[in-house]
């Protein structure tokens, strides 16, 4: 009886089967287009809210269980894709350097690991002016890493050792590129990078009230006095 019983039911599955996959339940069957994302496309998607929420209250004013309900994600789809916190973090920093090098190399203006040197100046410049361009139309990224950078000053701060690499190695690189243009490399390359920090700081404090990128002219200009 028990054979004959399994043997029924298993009779019955598999007679459902066409049934299930006919042409009439295919529509049926296929997954919500709109909640189906590929993983990258995800991943962009989380960075994207991250770095609005971020932004606006630091690493620490925030939660993933926050992030994954604007993400339209359980805590647990979100921490497929980003298992802690740090992680996320730290993912998002880099992204942020991927996209930016990824726009400077479609302008052919990515002269990080440039190895013709010297670089022309008016190449330089107009390189270090696009970094700042780019900025502008982007005050919510100008945002993210200026709160960011300000709260990696604590020494437990998960994005600490990410900032320190970053500033050694812009300065560096700088230094190296203005190596034929300027009297000094670089005390030319720590004031640029000072000038292009302070005046994004007073941009975002006065809700964007000057143009920043004649702002960041006006002071290069003055500071790439040429040899």
């Amino acid at each position: 009886m028990k054979v004959a019983f399994r043997c029924y039911h298993a009779r019955r599955a598999a007679s459902e089967i066409p049934r299930l996959a006919g042409p009439e339940n295919r529509i049926a069957m296929k997954p919500d287009k709109k909640k189906w994302v590929h993983g990258e496309v995800r991943r962009q998607q989380i960075f994207d809210e991250a770095i609005d929420i971020i932004g606006q209250r630091g690493y620490r004013g925030f939660t993933l269980q926050e992030l994954a309900q604007r993400c339209g994600l359980s805590n647990a789809g979100l921490l497929h894709h980003f298992p802690s916190k740090d992680q996320l973090l730290i993912g998002l920093l880099h992204e942020r350097d991927r996209r930016d090098y990824a726009a400077l190399d479609e302008a052919g203006l990515n002269f990080r690991e440039a190895v013709d040197l010297p670089i022309p100046f008016d190449a330089l410049f107009k390189a270090l002016r696009e970094v700042v361009v780019r900025d502008s139309k982007r005050p919510e990224i100008v945002r993210l890493y200026t709160v960011l950078r300000a709260e990696s000053l604590d020494e437990d701060h998960p994005a600490r050792d990410f900032f320190l690499a970053r500033a050694k190695r812009a300065f560096e690189d700088l230094a190296r590129m203005l190596e034929s243009h300027v009297p000094d490399p670089q005390a030319t390359a720590r004031q640029l990078i000072a000038l292009h920090g302070g005046l994004e700081e007073q941009w975002l404090r006065e809700e964007r009230g000057f143009d920043l990128v004649a702002e960041w002219e006006r002071g290069a200009s003055i500071l790439l006095t040429r040899v």
